[in-house]
């Protein structure tokens, strides 16, 4: 009698415990679809045009400083403009070629523009920090492995592939299975 009981008790805990992975499995998968998904589509970057003679405005120091300007607060003081031709730690995904413009004042303001993007970001230290750690979710840090952007890429694809037979296998062991009679 104890081991019936013994065995009762253990059928309803693996039920229970099948019960949640099957529902947290199903919620998880749910969320993990549109991961893939939204990883796997892409819009292309603009070009900024001049909108009276339609020309694709160029970007030089001066617009880079003009833009960030205008995105700061009256009275700030210009410390530099740098050209990024490649990712880099604080600014690990994005387009290229961008300027770095920064702001000399206790926030550590800097401003990446990418004119012909149409692109302008002002971060502050604080948002540099979130960001490097929100990129490992993009695997931004791959940018600075041999292959770069196409290391980066491959691994999303990969991660991308496994985590979609991950979630197949999944739903297929969640089908009812026959019993044998």
């Amino acid at each position: 009698m104890r081991q019936s009981l013994a065995r009762l008790r253990l059928t309803n805990d693996r039920r229970n415990v099948h019960w949640w992975h099957k529902w947290t499995g199903i919620l998880g998968g749910i969320a993990l679809v549109g991961w893939i998904i939204t990883g796997a589509v892409m819009i292309p970057s603009p070009a900024l045009v001049d909108a009276s003679s339609g020309a694709v405005i160029t970007e030089t120091p001066e617009l880079a400083s003009r833009i960030a300007q205008a995105l700061e607060l009256p009275g700030a003081t210009l410390a530099g403009v740098e050209r990024l031709e490649r990712h880099t730690l604080g600014y690990s995904e994005g387009p290229l070629p961008v300027y770095e413009v920064s702001f000399r004042d206790p926030a550590g303001v800097v401003t990446y523009v990418a004119a012909r993007a149409g692109y302008a970001r002002r971060t502050t230290r604080g948002t540099r920090i979130a960001r490097m750690f929100a990129s490992v979710h993009l695997f931004s840090p791959l940018n600075h492995a041999p292959g770069g952007n196409d290391t980066r890429a491959a691994s999303l694809w990969i991660a991308s592939l496994v985590a979609f037979i991950s979630l197949l296998t999944g739903y297929w062991l969640l089908l009812p299975q026959r019993r044998k009679r």
